[in-house]
């Protein structure tokens, strides 16, 4: 199969694609087909030696969309040929097939496309994060002109706190509660 390998640690120019042997799940593993990967913050890191998480040679990418092609033994709650989009600290993401572990795949709903759940798993569950648990955005924090940044407002709803956010550029808003359009997700087809 194809996967992007690090070599060494250095410049994401060093990152070449090579043929490897296709992994094979164990137990209470997933062997996905990718069809998306997110291009990550984190993956750069880890590619220049500034985020050290495994040594070279290593196929970088902690995060994919695809269909599950092999259930390892153990493998309850997923069939052969679902979609299914993951997370995984130690990378493998970029390339043809990536072996997952079970819980850290979710399906992947109808109607979603494999590039917005990738955009969601990381960058999604980061914004959440910020704008709940770090520090919750209210109302009066994202009116015109506060400092919260560039293109968040909050409004009110019956159903409470809603937030929207926007890119830096204004006519480019990004996914959210709220949001009727989405930039394009930072993906990289295999």
């Amino acid at each position: 199969m194809r996967a992007a390998r690090v070599n060494e640690f250095g410049p994401v120019e060093h990152i070449r694609v090579e043929e490897v042997p296709a992994p094979t799940p164990g137990t209470n593993e997933l062997l996905v087909r990718i069809s998306v990967a997110g291009v990550n913050f984190a993956d750069i890191g880890m590619s220049t030696g500034a985020a050290r998480r495994l040594p070279p040679p290593f196929t970088p990418g902690v995060e994919a969309a695809g269909t599950v092609d092999s259930l390892g033994e153990g493998v309850t709650g997923f069939a052969l040929g679902e979609r299914v989009v993951y997370w995984n600290a130690l990378s493998s993401a970029f390339a043809e097939y990536a072996v997952v572990p079970a819980w850290r795949a979710v399906r992947i709903p109808a109607g979603v496309s494999d590039e917005a759940a990738v955009a969601l798993m990381v960058q999604g569950t980061t914004a959440h994060y910020l704008a709940t648990d770090s520090h919750a955005i209210e109302a009066n924090h994202a009116k015109p002109g506060s400092k919260l940044g560039r293109g968040f407002r909050a409004t009110r709803s019956a159903e409470g706190t809603r937030s929207r956010a926007r890119s830096p550029e204004p006519n480019m808003p990004l996914a959210g509660r709220g949001s009727s359009s989405a930039i394009r997700p930072p993906v990289a087809r295999v």
